[in-house]
């Protein structure tokens, strides 16, 4: 049997629900002739009946080990500094009540001292392969195999960086989904070096930022099926999708087109907000099937479609009431929006009943 593949999440009490659905996917796409050890960095303030819910997802997959990881000390109070240090970061603006949490993937070598390797997953993902694959991706001596953020043009990180007087990286990454050779971040001191230059300079997003910085072109590049976001960007920033690289947008959208993606990333735009249920996207449609599905919080992700289907039954049968009594050129603009609403009914409704 092949090393255990070993996968970290990072969260507080307020993600279990979301990490809920990442962690079902994963394991219910994991095979039996592979192990699967996956770490929960959880911050909790009476975490045990959520942590109760999450070891139940794992129990029912004799390949899957959770355990949960406290950090020491030192690491809290560092990664409260850098907190603090990047107050004027404009992450931390958009975010007010960030937590301190971000900066623990910094300090996963020390978090992790007997795993080689490690995948970092947000828990905003959806896993729709066996993740061991990506665990054995051979990473040709470098530290990190990760995928270029396609949301950010090389012009702003160029203005960006510049305001600290440091060259912007040749290539960037997003760190959401990157893989992490620990060996070599101890032995480099590389989440070390990242931690300083963040004490110096409140990067726009600040831990991803630093780690570009120290890993400019020293990263190997994967496949954007990956770490699949664009879907979502187009949703979210509409205006700003033809600005996407060529490359990275022609290979996305021909995942898209083939439904080819193995990991899907809602960095821009969350399944469960009312814009993406609103898209009628098959990726958004995707996560909802797992969502209602999760045990221990199907109920959570069942009610909220059943609040917003009755809305929008409610909204259908008023505008098809004001339709009969409507003057004939008010009549057409009603019918456009009532087939508007039926679709996103339709939507929902089979987000809810899907198999």
């Amino acid at each position: 049997m092949k090393e255990a593949a070993h996968i970290v999440f990072v969260i507080n009490e307020r993600h279990v629900p979301y990490l809920a659905v990442s962690l079902y996917s994963l394991l219910y796409h994991s095979s039996p002739d592979n192990e699967y050890h996956i770490h929960i960095i959880l911050e909790a303030e009476g975490g045990g009946k959520a942590q109760n819910k999450l070891l139940n997802i794992a129990a029912a997959f004799p390949q899957a080990r959770l355990d949960f990881v406290v950090p020491s000390a030192f690491i809290i109070a560092r990664s409260q500094a850098l907190k603090e240090a990047t107050a004027d970061a404009f992450f931390q603006k958009i975010h007010p009540d960030l937590p301190r949490l971000i900066f623990y993937r910094l300090f996963l070598a020390d978090m992790l001292p007997s795993c080689r390797k490690i995948i970092h997953l947000d828990c905003d993902t959806l896993i729709c392969c066996d993740i061991a694959e990506l665990y054995h991706t051979d990473l040709k001596g470098l530290p990190v195999g990760a995928i270029p953020d396609a949301g950010l043009l090389s012009s702003d990180l160029k203005s960006r960086f510049a305001r600290h007087n440091i060259s912007a990286p040749r290539s960037y990454f997003n760190a959401g989904v990157h893989i992490q050779d620990l060996e070599l971040f101890r032995n480099q001191g590389i989440g070390g070096r990242a931690a300083s230059l963040l004490e110096q300079h409140s990067f726009d997003f600040i831990e991803q930022d630093a780690l570009n910085v120290v890993l400019d072109r020293h990263w190997l590049r994967l496949g954007l099926e990956w770490n699949f976001s664009l879907p979502l960007f187009r949703i979210s920033c509409p205006e700003s999708y033809d600005s996407v690289p060529e490359r990275e947008r022609q290979e996305g959208e021909e995942i898209e087109r083939h439904g080819r993606w193995k990991i899907i990333h809602y960095a821009y735009c969350k399944p469960w907000t009312t814009p993406a249920l609103e898209s009628g996207s098959p990726v958004v449609s995707l996560w909802w099937r797992f969502a209602v599905r999760t045990p221990g919080f199907a109920d959570i992700f069942r009610n909220k479609l059943d609040c917003d289907l009755k809305r929008l039954r409610h909204e259908l049968r008023k505008q098809k009431v004001r339709r009969l009594f409507s003057f004939p050129a008010v009549k057409r603009k009603r019918r456009n929006k009532i087939d508007q609403l039926a679709k996103k009914y339709n939507f929902l409704s089979s987000c809810l009943n899907a198999d």
